[in-house]
């Protein structure tokens, strides 16, 4: 896959619809190899991070897949099969993630290499003192104390390595995502509510997963385009009120209702109801199913199928799909072409797509 660079100082990251990092490459490099294992390539998007902010400056819609180089020779000596790649080697990209639940980058997420300069806030595994809090204790998980201004300083550029030794000078270290993303140092000080900060969180390590903060008015885009008649299996870490709507990408989620969706919710109510709505928020007609299916430490592993005449939410147990609850989809005049997700309601959570039964159900 080719590209062409259209300004100076940038490194290009490339990922799927859903987030994953696919490709990296540098200001002098003009191609990346896609891996083998890489399928199903809906849509590419090329990202040029720069030190003023993250801005998309190309979209490649269409491109080639090209034959395998010819093997060498069969009376050549093989290659060696050892890596050439040393073992042990640090991560190079690291998350960012928007500092507050409540400003307009919620939710938000991005990754950065180690030598750039980002703003700084850092976490605690007991209460330090003056300048360590715990602003959000019902959404921020316990024992987990949040700072920024750290001495007397507020730190609003500095590399990756800077900014763990600093946590770790005053005896804390740096968030993990999850943990920025709960609130941990949310309204903390410095003003960095609003900013991109540092976690601890490698880019690797979460590929894929869709975060979601504790804030049931904000949908995220989960996955790529889908088929009006079709399936959404699905994996997601939440103590309770995991939400996944299906609907057209026409109509971008402003609020808690969002127009022509059908909603799917598991675990509401304290992980008590789980069940399917004809329309986002719509409880007087919801058709709903009693227990709870969320462990909120683990991921719990769900599937959502749609025809043109029905809509059907089951949920993994072992080795076989139990089904849950089915609603009549044929009056409902709805295209579904999208998936969002949502938590809320005391609950952030994690969503990743399902990647098959394990080996030990195969026959």
């Amino acid at each position: 896959l080719n590209w062409k660079m259209l300004s100076s100082h940038v490194r290009v990251h490339m990922r799927l619809d859903d987030g994953t990092l696919i490709g990296s490459v540098g200001n002098n490099d003009v191609e990346i190899d896609i891996p083998p294992e890489v399928s199903g390539i809906h849509e590419v998007i090329f990202t040029a991070h720069r030190f003023a902010g993250t801005h998309h400056f190309a979209k490649i819609i269409s491109f080639d897949i090209l034959p395998p180089f010819p093997t060498t020779s069969p009376t050549m000596s093989p290659a060696p099969t050892s890596s050439l790649v040393p073992t042990g080697i640090p991560p190079s990209m690291y998350e960012l993630a928007c500092g507050s639940s409540a400003s307009a980058c919620a939710g938000r997420r991005q990754s950065a290499e180690i030598n750039e300069l980002h703003p700084l806030r850092c976490c605690a595994d007991f209460d330090l003192g003056k300048a360590w809090e715990r602003k959000y204790p019902n959404s921020c998980p316990a024992g987990v104390f949040g700072a920024s201004k750290l001495g007397d300083t507020c730190h609003k550029a500095v590399t990756f390595s800077e900014g763990k030794s600093i946590c770790e000078s005053k005896g804390g270290r740096l968030c993990t995502i999850r943990e920025v993303l709960s609130n941990c140092v949310r309204w903390t000080g410095c003003q960095l509510d609003k900013e991109m900060i540092w976690t601890a969180t490698d880019t690797k390590s979460v590929m894929g997963i869709v975060f979601t903060p504790n804030d049931n008015s904000k949908w995220f885009p989960f996955g790529s385009t889908l088929e009006d008649t079709g399936e959404l299996a699905f994996s997601v870490k939440a103590t309770n009120d995991a939400h996944v709507a299906l609907g057209s990408a026409e109509v971008h989620p402003t609020s808690r209702y969002v127009p022509n969706h059908v909603e799917i919710f598991i675990g509401g109510w304290g992980n008590k109801r789980s069940g399917i709505r004809p329309a986002t928020g719509d409880v007087k007609n919801q058709i709903e199913t009693s227990g709870a299916y969320l462990s909120g430490s683990d991921y719990d592993t769900f599937r959502i199928s749609w025809t043109p005449t029905d809509i059907k939410l089951e949920h993994l147990a072992v080795c076989d799909w139990v089904p849950m609850v089915t609603m009549d989809r044929s009056s409902l005049g709805i295209i579904i072409d999208r998936a969002i997700v949502m938590t809320g309601w005391g609950s952030s959570g994690e969503f990743k797509h399902f990647q098959g039964l394990p080996s030990s159900c195969e026959a």
